[in-house]
Protein backbone atom coordinates (compact mmCIF):
# COMPACT_ATOMS: atom_id res chain seq x y z
CA UNK A 1 0.00 0.00 0.00
CA UNK A 2 1.28 3.46 -0.89
CA UNK A 3 0.92 6.35 1.51
CA UNK A 4 1.26 9.95 0.33
CA UNK A 5 1.97 12.81 2.72
CA UNK A 6 1.20 16.26 1.36
CA UNK A 7 3.53 18.97 2.64
CA UNK A 8 2.47 22.55 1.95
CA UNK A 9 5.59 24.73 1.94
CA UNK A 10 6.05 28.46 2.11
CA UNK A 11 9.52 29.73 2.99
CA UNK A 12 10.44 26.47 4.74
CA UNK A 13 14.10 26.30 3.69
CA UNK A 14 15.30 26.59 7.28
CA UNK A 15 12.93 23.86 8.49
CA UNK A 16 13.30 21.19 5.77
CA UNK A 17 16.16 18.88 6.70
CA UNK A 18 17.40 17.17 3.52
CA UNK A 19 19.36 14.49 5.39
CA UNK A 20 16.42 13.47 7.56
CA UNK A 21 14.16 13.09 4.54
CA UNK A 22 16.80 11.08 2.69
CA UNK A 23 17.43 8.81 5.68
CA UNK A 24 13.73 8.26 6.20
CA UNK A 25 12.93 7.60 2.55
CA UNK A 26 15.79 5.15 2.18
CA UNK A 27 14.16 2.99 4.86
CA UNK A 28 10.50 3.57 3.97
CA UNK A 29 9.98 3.13 0.24
CA UNK A 30 6.21 2.66 0.62
CA UNK A 31 5.84 6.30 1.60
CA UNK A 32 5.60 9.19 -0.87
CA UNK A 33 5.90 12.91 -0.20
CA UNK A 34 4.17 15.59 -2.22
CA UNK A 35 5.72 19.00 -1.60
CA UNK A 36 3.58 21.97 -2.62
CA UNK A 37 5.70 25.13 -2.74
CA UNK A 38 3.38 28.12 -2.68
CA UNK A 39 5.68 30.80 -4.13
CA UNK A 40 8.43 30.76 -1.53
CA UNK A 41 10.90 33.60 -1.69
CA UNK A 42 13.76 31.74 0.00
CA UNK A 43 15.58 28.50 -0.95
CA UNK A 44 12.63 26.17 -0.33
CA UNK A 45 12.51 24.95 -3.94
CA UNK A 46 16.25 24.26 -3.90
CA UNK A 47 15.88 22.14 -0.76
CA UNK A 48 12.96 20.21 -2.27
CA UNK A 49 14.96 19.63 -5.45
CA UNK A 50 17.85 18.19 -3.41
CA UNK A 51 15.50 15.62 -1.91
CA UNK A 52 13.93 15.01 -5.33
CA UNK A 53 17.32 14.32 -6.90
CA UNK A 54 17.87 11.38 -4.52
CA UNK A 55 14.34 9.91 -4.53
CA UNK A 56 12.55 11.07 -7.64
CA UNK A 57 10.17 8.09 -7.58
CA UNK A 58 9.01 8.93 -4.04
CA UNK A 59 8.80 12.74 -4.30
Amino acid sequence: MKVVIINPCYNEADRLDVNKFIDYLSQNTHLHFLFVDDGSTNNTSRIINQILSKFSSLI
